[in-house]
């Protein structure tokens, strides 16, 4: 019988997983989930496989704002608002809020040198790279960065996590690969060449503090849906775009943007407005819930 190598067999093995999934992930299995997913299905069919996604991915069932059987598809399931008053704004001056829920993978300041680089998972990525534009190639002297992924059975809604005027949105196409544990091991680039749409927002009452906020697609993710004051807005397709509103949309502290369409994760990037204070390093986190102090310095232990 053939022993397995774990030391030469395993990278073969990963680059065979990585090819696979790359193939499989941008063809085929995206453009099926996305008709499966839109289909309108009835509800004896529909309802119990949302009982069971709901098992298998921990939704909690008390947020759900509808019962299971009103929902007509999949989709129209995974977008769902929560329950009125199940989320709580924090509105203290000088601070950042979470504009999703999901689990803080990464975070860091920025230190002044340039290229301005980001740590996540021990790789290290570009803000130029994660933006696709070259306007970030300045030193940034004061911010940092949050990494969020949204888990499967959780709210994929996201929100403004400063008050102020959204200036610009972009959408950069790119592949649609796993953002889980596994896609980043076989894909260490996903960050930056899955499909995203960058928001831009100058906050209010913050002198000189821009906020970014990348929403990132992930495997089967055909769309990134937003409303900018009243106007529709979608990331899909191979076609990039970019969008000033004129004048700039008025957003407040947690209103809500848009939503994914099945998935995935998003970087909140600021700068300005002094040392910062990273509030929740890691772990999981609500929408709302305060991440960042503005204007602070770091206290050691």
């Amino acid at each position: 019988m053939r022993t397995f190598n774990l030391g030469q067999d395993l990278p073969r093995a990963m680059e065979h997983g990585r090819h696979v999934i790359q193939g499989f992930s941008e063809v085929m299995y995206s453009r099926v989930l996305d008709r499966l997913a839109e289909a309108h299905l009835p509800p004896g069919v529909l309802t119990p496989f949302l009982r069971a996604y709901c098992r298998v991915y921990d939704v909690d069932v008390a947020e759900v704002p509808s019962p299971l059987q009103d929902y007509r598809s999949f989709r129209e399931f995974f977008v769902r608002p929560v329950r009125a008053g199940m989320r709580h704004v924090d509105n203290a001056p000088a601070r950042l809020t979470s504009p999703v829920d999901a689990r803080i993978l990464a975070s860091g300041l920025f230190d002044g040198q340039t290229p301005v680089t980001m740590r996540i998972k021990g790789r290290i990525y570009t803000l130029e790279d994660l933006l696709g534009t070259r306007e970030a190639q300045g030193p940034i002297e004061s911010g940092g960065f949050v990494l969020f992924y949204l888990a499967p059975g959780g709210y994929h809604r996201f929100h403004s996590p400063v008050a102020g005027s959204l200036t610009g949105v972009a959408y950069l196409p790119g592949t649609r690969r796993p953002v889980n544990r596994i896609g980043r091991r076989l894909f260490p680039d996903v960050y930056v060449t899955n499909r995203r749409v960058v928001v831009r927002i100058r906050a209010a009452g913050e002198p000189g503090l821009d906020v970014l906020l990348v929403l990132i697609g992930a495997m089967g993710v055909g769309r990134i849906v937003m409303e900018i004051g009243g106007r529709p807005m979608i990331g899909d397709g191979d076609l990039e775009w970019r969008a000033r509103p004129d004048p700039p949309v008025t957003v407040g502290r947690g209103d809500e943007i848009g939503h994914f369409d099945l998935g995935s994760s998003a970087v909140l990037v600021w700068s300005g407005a002094g040392k910062s204070t990273i509030l929740a390093p890691d772990g999981p986190v609500k929408m709302g819930a305060p991440v960042v102090t503005l204007g602070t310095r770091r206290e050691d232990a």
